[in-house]
């Protein structure tokens, strides 16, 4: 007889899977155009490769060639896996080089995808369109809440997700502190070594290597030192797969930027009194999931702003002088006691503003599928810190709440010479400010642009 635990799970299954079958219209027509094809015309079947985040991959037999779909893609990779099919909606197929990658939607078929490489990579980054080589990976779909994963207890679905937030780890894509990442790489070095482990299997387990974040403020001597004093302290065995599995990802689980679809752009730093000397502008990610907007310091891997959707609004737009795009934050600032509210903005330069925006709107359409997760994870925000001073409380403005659902009360209608206008020094190029002025908001594609220095391992 079925436990209250496992007929919760299954009803949150059937959710995810509810989730997933939604399509519009057009797609459904697309699908339905692919099926009525000319059954006499031959079709060639194709080779699939596609890899996992664990280094390994697996070559498929596509039947139908260039027009197989996306899901048909993802549930042949499921079954090769052993993924169970009532778990396959967790994961998607996804198209990665070093600058660009695009989850495939139910109906995209990635082969034809694969061919437009060049002229995705020229729209949407400043990289050479016929220097990358795109991937096909399996990994985790991007409209997913944590909160799912937390009642998962199937073994290879575990694995999958423990590999790819230990990716996420290493490459420093997920920001973590030194005592938490030497806690992460513990626990691989348990699972590599077990109590046999010595200071130098630490080298040698690629996901215990010190995040390259960390390593110019601390010494490889210290970062030993630390990850074989946690590995002692574990009382799970090597043996223990599993149990080291989830250990592992309840603390990714923990991160409000878990599970974040990550977009790479620019912010200008703020100008300082009598320096005269350019600054350059700061790298940043900007990471997108359901619990909320993330942007993150590249460098040092450090939090500037994180907000859900209900303290922020958004926008996307284009210079038409310049060319550029950037992505537009606003929210209320912590102001003293007395003083009048006020809106702070933060403005992300980024080839790929609409697909930040795109995905943004999808994922606030999608709120109120997963309110039982929300709530959870708004309980455990509301003692989170907002790094680099960056605060924001949610209030109101003009008695009227501002969120990311009124998003365009308080910005499109912002002219370009207030409170937007972005100093530049004469010897850069000059970028105008977001103006009131229309702006395509079409269905683009969800895609994250990933560092060069990481270009090989592409994701």
């Amino acid at each position: 007889m079925a436990s209250a635990a496992d007929e919760d799970e299954v009803a949150d299954l059937q959710q995810l899977q509810l989730h997933q079958e939604d399509e519009t219209d057009q797609d459904k027509f697309s699908r339905r155009k692919t099926s009525m094809a000319d059954p006499s015309m031959k079709i060639r079947p194709l080779e699939a490769v596609v890899t996992f985040l664990d280094g390994t991959e697996t070559i498929l037999s596509c039947p139908q060639g260039k027009y197989t779909t996306g899901e048909e893609l993802r549930e042949m990779v499921a079954r090769d896996r052993g993924v169970p099919a009532e778990y396959s909606a967790l994961f998607a197929i996804w198209i990665v080089s070093g600058s660009l990658q695009l989850q495939m939607k139910a109906h995209h078929m990635p082969f034809k995808v694969l061919k437009k490489w060049p002229e995705l990579l020229q729209s949407y980054t400043h990289s050479d369109p016929f220097g990358e080589v795109p991937v096909m990976y399996f990994k985790r779909d991007a409209i997913v809440h944590q909160g799912i994963e937390r009642k998962i207890k199937d073994p290879i679905v575990l694995r999958l997700l423990f590999d790819e937030m230990s990716f996420n780890v290493l490459y420093s894509l997920y920001p973590c502190e030194f005592d938490e990442a030497a806690y992460l790489a513990a626990v691989h070095l348990q699972l590599a070594r077990g109590n046999a482990a010595t200071k130098n299997d630490i080298a040698e387990v690629e996901n215990c290597l010190m995040p390259e974040h960390l390593r110019k403020s601390h010494k490889p001597k210290a970062w030993i030192k630390k990850v074989l004093e946690l590995r002692k302290e574990l009382s799970l065995g090597q043996d223990d797969v599993t149990a080291l599995h989830v250990l592992y990802l309840q603390h990714g689980w923990s991160w409000p930027y878990y599970g974040c679809t990550f977009f790479f752009g620019d912010i200008e730093q703020r100008e300082v009194k009598h320096v005269f000397q350019e600054r350059p502008d700061e790298i940043v990610r900007v990471g997108v999931n359901l619990d909320g907007v993330h942007v993150i310091n590249d460098k040092k891997n450090k939090v500037k702003l994180s907000l859900d959707y209900s303290k922020l609004s958004y926008n996307s737009y284009e210079d038409s002088e310049s060319g550029e795009s950037c992505f537009l934050i606003e929210y209320d600032a912590e102001v003293d006691e007395g003083e009048e509210p006020r809106k702070e903005q933060l403005v992300v330069w980024t080839q790929q503003a609409t697909m930040i925006d795109t995905l943004v709107t999808r994922f606030i359409e999608e709120l109120g599928s997963w309110q039982e997760f929300l709530q959870q994870r708004r309980k455990e925000r509301g003692m989170s810190l907002h790094p680099d001073g960056v605060k924001a409380k949610g209030r109101t403005e003009h008695g009227k709440k501002s969120s990311a659902l009124d998003r365009f009360n308080t910005i499109v209608k912002r002219s370009g010479g207030g409170m937007f206008t972005l100093g530049r020094m004469r010897t850069r190029k000059q970028r105008n400010a977001p103006t009131a002025k229309d702006f395509d908001q079409s269905d683009a594609p969800q895609a994250v642009t990933t560092r060069q220095d990481v270009a090989e391992h592409p994701l």
